[in-house]
């Protein structure tokens, strides 16, 4: 059982080594999701860069502008300190593994306890193997077997990060692993069985078409459309619009905030320390991203070789459309009582 937890972790924390392997050399995406920082006394400019946590020849293939934007920085920080992650191995064992005596399979309801077996069975795994695991940590282990079994292991966070290092640029995290863990473990049991029906069911409904959710990810991502990657996941999230709230709350909203006030903490610090921050692309898009609490701050945050329409463009109209999706649904909720009736 060691064996396997520390197997897993080592997925988790994305500090593997293979990577996926395409035919030839890829070319860099036209679109990354980099941002520069101005203005309200900095004396110099600083970037913000959106990452995948995934590692493939294209997320790999570094953009000139990247490069130069990174090579420009004095200090690189991520998520997280990813040189320090190896000694945080021992508390992470114990968060995510259930009490002694407690097993997933019987917290599970047989409906979501079959959808989890049938997809680890296509990993090479089983509930069986998965038994002694919280809820909340088995949809992240998922992914980093579905990313194992593609060969992403090497994330692109842990490749700026290292080659920083190896820099001798200065390196850190924007957060520690106990705020992480907070956010990635937040709901209840029932909210947790929730949110991993809807996954599940999502993750199903594509390999019918004979998708994999995570290549449509970095399809998306390559694209660099702030717009589409929103939609996907709005997507992945389902109709639940309260449960959706609950979940992203702690897990973005929450954490951008807090992101957000320590890159303008060591902005104000540091006037003529050039910064350059790799977070998850998703931090850093929509009306509660990083980019527009910056902007709020008084920063003059500019997008760097978007897309034809960046989400600056077309905000507006996203938020027309959730809102008109959320009146939707109401409707239909309201129809469907009536009918009971």
């Amino acid at each position: 059982m060691k064996r396997i937890v520390l197997l897993l972790l080592s997925f988790a924390l994305a500090l593997g080594t293979a990577t996926a392997q395409t035919t030839g050399k890829p070319a860099p995406t036209k679109h990354p999701f980099l941002w520069r920082i101005e203005g309200k006394g900095v004396k110099v400019q600083s970037f913000l860069f959106g990452t995948m946590h995934l590692g493939d020849d294209r997320l790999l293939a570094i953009p000139p502008v990247v490069e130069k934007a990174r090579d420009h920085a004095d200090a690189l920080y991520c998520e997280l300190a990813l040189d320090q992650m190896a000694k945080h191995q021992l508390k992470l064992t114990k968060l995510m593994l259930l009490p002694k005596g407690q097993k997933l399979s019987k917290i599970l309801p047989e409906d979501v306890a079959g959808m989890l077996d049938k997809k680890l069975k296509t990993l090479g795994a089983s509930l069986k193997k998965f038994d002694h695991f919280k809820i909340w940590a088995v949809p992240m282990l998922l992914a980093q077997l579905e990313a194992s079994k593609l060969g992403m292991l090497k994330s692109l966070d842990s490749k700026l990060y290292m080659d920083a290092k190896r820099d001798d640029k200065e390196v850190g995290g924007l957060e520690n692993i106990d705020e992480q863990m907070k956010a990635i473990s937040s709901g209840t049991r029932e909210e947790q069985i929730a949110r991993m029906r809807e996954s599940l069911a999502h993750i199903a409904k594509l390999e019918a078409k004979g998708e994999n959710a995570l290549m449509k990810m970095l399809e998306i991502y390559l694209m660099g459309d702030e717009v589409k990657l929103m939609n996907y996941i709005e997507e992945v999230m389902g109709d639940n619009d309260e449960l959706n709230d609950k979940f992203m709350k702690p897990l973005l909203d929450d954490r951008n905030e807090r992101m957000a006030n320590r890159i303008a903490g060591m902005l104000t610090s540091n006037p003529t320390k050039k910064y350059f921050f790799a977070v998850g692309a998703l931090h850093f898009v929509g009306a509660t991203g990083i980019t527009t609490l910056m902007r709020k701050k008084g920063y003059r945050i500019t997008r760097i070789t978007p897309p034809a329409a960046s989400w600056e463009d077309l905000i507006k109209m996203r938020t027309e459309l959730t809102e008109l999706r959320k009146e939707v649904r109401r409707l239909k909720k309201e129809l469907e009582a009536a009918k009971k009736k």
